[in-house]
């Protein structure tokens, strides 16, 4: 017997379990379109208050830290609800609380109020991904290597969707329909 055979043969039969999940491929799914909106909004977020808001380009590299700080801090609040009201609830109610946040900052006309959204939406985003990351993990327990292997791959794609299509969104409708995009997703 081939170690590498075998690897590979368990590798692919992890793949297929997971797939053949309808739960575990909807949660893929999910994680690319949260995934989308959330780098889709980093994308253009900064260029949204330098053009809007005539930011000068040392506050915008501020409130992107403040950005990141927000993301981080929302990260290490979520894991004691996730225990309390379990994951699915709270991916839920997160990746809303995101969408609402993410469009509304992209639509208010005045800086303090969408700074303080898109850093509000920042923390609900680092609920939504940690939430998120952990309804994955429990997708296909058997196969827990190969689903956070295609949740990372789901990530990445979701990236490159997001800053696509919100590219596209934001030469035929402005950050307003922007903000609409990265809300559905």
């Amino acid at each position: 017997d081939d170690p590498k055979n075998t690897n590979n043969q368990g590798l692919l039969a992890g793949f297929k379990s997971v797939f053949s999940d309808r739960s575990a491929t909807f949660c893929l799914l999910g994680t690319t379109l949260t995934w989308a909106s959330f780098i889709g909004s980093l994308t253009y977020s900064i260029s949204y208050f330098r053009e809007t808001f005539s930011m000068a380009v040392g506050w915008a590299s501020l409130l992107l830290s403040a950005m990141a700080l927000s993301k981080t801090i929302g990260h290490l609040l979520i894991g004691p609800l996730v225990n309390r009201l379990g994951r699915k609830t709270v991916a839920v109610a997160s990746v809303t609380s995101t969408a609402l946040f993410t469009a509304s900052y992209l639509m208010t006309s005045a800086l303090w109020p969408s700074m303080t959204l898109v850093c509000t939406s920042c923390i609900f985003a680092g609920f939504m991904h940690s939430s998120v990351d952990s309804l994955n993990l429990e997708q296909v327990p058997e196969f827990r290597g190969p689903m956070m292997s295609l949740s990372t791959a789901a990530n990445t794609l979701g990236g490159v969707i997001g800053s696509g299509l919100g590219g596209l969104a934001l030469i035929l409708y402005g950050y307003s329909g922007v903000g609409v995009v990265f809300g559905a997703f």
